[in-house]
């Protein structure tokens, strides 16, 4: 997710393992972790898995009314209307919103079809801006930053040989997100102090990272462990969910258009942004390795394809030859 001005908007991808039941959905930034966690958000998301053989959510045909409506939030004035009370396809459709809170940022309109109505307690933004109005006021603390212009990612730096955390003084650590265009981001250590912070900027999408520390005097002496990123919750119990035999056939519907949706659309809802790598120079070769046997050891694999590369043992002491440009000598 990118972040904008201090805002940022994005989506999720959920597992494809993920049993049925219902999920404690918490929303809060980095800045909000200086704070209670009883003032993030929260809310109750019911998700039921398809592709579970064994599903052992019980069936409940005499409790909750089966509904399939839109839920309205209790107390709302936020109205939506159309322009026409039908419409060809592909036509144009103009909204109209009204009742829209003054203090609200952003506003998001999506129109989908009707969810089932699973009778759980309804939670709006709305409704936690009014619950912040009736908390005690208390000192907030200055631990964590605001994300204005990207995400803040903290690490600890490790001495690899005795495994305890090490002075950043004299380190170079380094965070980059690898592959076809590098973003590297260096990190700023703290005063007698193994933790370092990495400012990034234009990040999004799932990408693989790698860090590294730099030492002109102790080669190879230290990694940088990645600090998580989100709050250990208290554990809750959600309310139990409980599935109505008449909404077979809507979740049978809602599963096949997910399905249909992830085939045919998926590379749409999931493309970013193209952002340009900071190390922007053109390779001299470039080699597939997924075209060619693996060999056990990245040495291995460096000694029998890239052919511009040469090692050499001298003693104890390894040196590698890099080819000229004029292909001359190395």
């Amino acid at each position: 997710m990118d972040i904008s001005g201090g805002v940022g908007e994005g989506w999720m991808e959920l597992p494809a393992g993920l049993p049925t039941g219902n999920y404690r959905l918490s929303a809060y930034t980095h800045y909000m972790r200086n704070e209670e966690e009883s003032l993030f958000f929260h809310k109750i998301v019911s998700i039921l898995n398809p592709f579970e053989k064994d599903n052992a959510v019980p069936v409940d045909s005499t409790g909750i009314t089966p509904a399939i409506a839109a839920v309205q939030s209790p107390g709302s004035t936020l109205s939506v209307t159309t322009d026409q009370t039908a419409y060809s396809r592909r036509s144009e459709v103009q909204l109209r919103l009204s009742g829209v809170p003054e203090n609200i940022h952003s506003l998001t309109v999506s129109v989908a079809g009707n969810d089932i109505d699973t009778g759980l307690p309804s939670s709006t933004l709305a409704g936690w801006q009014k619950s912040l109005l009736s908390q005690p006021p208390y000192p907030v603390a200055d631990t964590y930053l605001p994300e204005y212009e990207g995400h803040i990612i903290e690490g600890r730096i490790v001495d690899t040989e005795t495994g305890t955390p090490a002075n950043g003084r004299g380190l170079a650590p380094m965070f980059a997100f690898v592959g076809d265009n590098i973003t590297l981001f260096k990190g700023q250590t703290h005063h007698e102090s193994s933790q370092v912070t990495f400012y990034t900027r234009r990040i999004t999408g799932k990408r693989e990272a790698a860090t590294v520390a730099f030492s002109l005097e102790d080669k190879d002496k230290f990694r940088v462990d990645m600090v998580s990123p989100f709050v250990k919750h208290s554990f809750k119990e959600p309310p139990r969910l409980s599935l109505h035999p008449e909404w077979e056939k809507v979740l049978q519907k809602r599963a096949i258009g997910v399905q249909a949706a992830q085939l045919y659309i998926a590379d749409s809802v999931s493309r970013t942004e193209v952002i340009p790598g900071y190390i922007r120079t053109q390779p001299d070769w470039v080699y597939k390795l997924d075209e060619y046997v693996r060999f056990p050891t990245m040495q291995d694999i460096v000694i029998e394809f890239i052919t511009p590369l040469r090692f050499t043992r001298r003693g104890q002491d390894r040196s590698l030859s890099v080819l000229t440009e004029e292909r001359m000598g190395f």
